[in-house]
């Protein structure tokens, strides 16, 4: 008999790790990333009451919360990005021969951010490529 709110908190506290668990390193396909962003919100409908067919992008954004992609699009970029930062000199190989294949500076194109941006842009760049699908 919690609120939506309160649901909602422990939902993200219990299930979301779960699903986010080492998420970061795998490159997903568009297909993966598509279904697990489909389970994640029919939580949310489950949570509003929404029907299937309805969309919950804007709800997702009242809540001040990103989609599942969008969160998945912030983990890997920081996570990269940490990983081209890293001073540990076999962790800075294998980011220079991840960077020929331009699959990072192709998922920052993708969330609209700079290759150079600092960390603290990462989120608020992505969010609001988010709430730009609510529109």
């Amino acid at each position: 008999h919690q609120s939506e709110l309160m649901r909602l908190q422990l939902l993200e506290s219990y299930c979301l790790p779960i699903l986010l668990y080492c998420i970061a390193v795998r490159d997903l396909s568009k297909k993966q990333t598509a279904d697990l962003n489909c389970c994640w919100n029919m939580m949310y409908r489950k949570l509003a009451g929404f029907h299937k067919s309805e969309s919950v992008r804007c709800c997702i954004d009242r809540v001040g919360r990103m989609d599942f992609e969008h969160i998945y699009f912030w983990l890997r970029i920081k996570f990269l990005k940490g990983n081209l930062l890293c001073n540990n000199k076999v962790t800075t190989s294998i980011m220079d021969c991840y960077m020929l294949s331009h699959e990072l500076a192709k998922l920052c194109f993708t969330c609209c951010i700079e290759l150079g941006s600092p960390f603290y842009v990462l989120k608020l760049s992505v969010r609001e490529k988010f709430k730009g699908t609510c529109l």
